[in-house]
C-alpha cells in the first residue's frame, strides 16, 4: 500500500488540518477539502527531519504557513532498516523527513 492511499483514500483535493512534531513523533491529519471534519490521522515514529521549505512567497521562511495546507502529492521511498524517506509537498509547505512506516 503507498502512503497516499493509506493518508488519502478519497479523490479530490486533500488538505493538511493538523502536523505536529514532538519528541521524534510526529503526528499528521489529513482530511478531503470539501469536508476538513473528515481527518484521518496517522503518527510516524523515530522521526528525522531532513528538510523543510516554506513556498508561499507571504509567509516569512522561519514561520509556518497557516493550516490547512492544499496537498499536491506525497511519496514514500524505503531506506532499509524498516525506515522511510517521506516527502510531503504542499502549496505552502514542503517538508521531508526519515521515519517508521506511520502508525
Amino acid at each position: 500500500m503507498g502512503i497516499e492511499l493509506d493518508l488519502f483514500p478519497t479523490q479530490g483535493v486533500q488538505a493538511v488540518t493538523a502536523f505536529a512534531l514532538a519528541d521524534a513523533t510526529l503526528t499528521i491529519a489529513v482530511a478531503p477539502w470539501v469536508n476538513l471534519s473528515e481527518e484521518i490521522r496517522r503518527s510516524f515514529h523515530a522521526v528525522h527531519l531532513v528538510s523543510r521549505e516554506v513556498l508561499d512567497d507571504d509567509v516569512p521562511p522561519i514561520d509556518e504557513p497557516a493550516l490547512p495546507w492544499v496537498v499536491i502529492g506525497m511519496d514514500a521511498y524505503e531506506q532499509g532498516n524498516d525506515r522511510w524517506r517521506f516527502v510531503l509537498n504542499c502549496q505552502e509547505i514542503e517538508y521531508i523527513w526519515d521515519s517508521e512506516w506511520p502508525t
